[in-house]
């Protein structure tokens, strides 16, 4: 059980303008940005969600790293989530973890017929 004192919710929508359906979100951490703004502390949510209202042609995807704000910033990060947009798709993950939509298209769906050559 869960205290009434501890609950809560918070939520916040992007919205992209014409003609920019792959517009960037930057990685972040949710957080309570007044108390880290005014005091310098991380208050950080048990769980974080991202709902898709739109397929993967409106959207760049989503990762989430297993880094959280108290990580020294040389800690190296080995692995990260990749949710591609899927209309209605819905995922859940800890609320401490960095995480962000960035536009870089090689993080996109690629089609059986793409090369990529490093």
């Amino acid at each position: 059980a869960v205290a009434s004192s501890s609950g809560g919710a918070e939520w916040w929508v992007q919205v992209k303008p014409a003609g920019q359906t792959h517009a960037p979100v930057d990685l972040h951490y949710d957080k309570d940005e007044v108390l880290a703004e005014t005091f310098g502390l991380g208050s950080f949510p048990t769980l974080s969600t991202v709902t898709y209202l739109t397929g993967e042609e409106d959207n760049s995807p989503t990762v989430v790293f297993p880094h959280t704000y108290h990580d020294e910033e040389d800690h190296g990060i080995g692995s990260m989530l990749l949710s591609c947009a899927r209309r209605a798709k819905h995922i859940v993950f800890d609320g401490r973890l960095l995480h962000g939509a960035p536009a870089h298209p090689s993080l996109r769906k690629r089609s059986n017929s793409t090369n990529v050559q490093n």
